[in-house]
């Protein structure tokens, strides 16, 4: 019985990842788009599934670069490869907590 409900675990957890993937692919097409030098604050919310106060938690806290052009906020691909560089975690990260 412990040996299924392990399974279904692993098998839950497999998908999450996989998800999680396909995430991080959407985000890097948008990110390295050479057309598009810059995006929105509605795009950055899409692109990372996060609402309008994440994004605005991030701007103030400085995680995440930005400039204000009259009430728009506007992100370069440069903003949000250094978001992603700054919190991303290798596997071997999760070992050495």
């Amino acid at each position: 019985m412990e040996e299924k409900k392990l399974q279904e675990l692993l098998e839950d957890i497999a998908r999450q990842i996989s998800g999680l993937r396909k995430d991080v692919r959407t985000i890097r097409k948008a990110i390295f788009d050479e057309r598009k030098p810059c995006f929105t604050n509605a795009e950055v919310m899409e692109m990372f599934g996060v609402s309008t106060q994440t994004v605005k938690l991030w701007r103030d806290t400085g995680s995440i670069g930005y400039a204000k052009i009259g009430l728009r906020y506007i992100y370069t691909r440069e903003d949000i490869a250094r978001f992603i560089e700054e919190f991303h975690y290798k596997p071997d990260d999760y070992g050495n907590s």
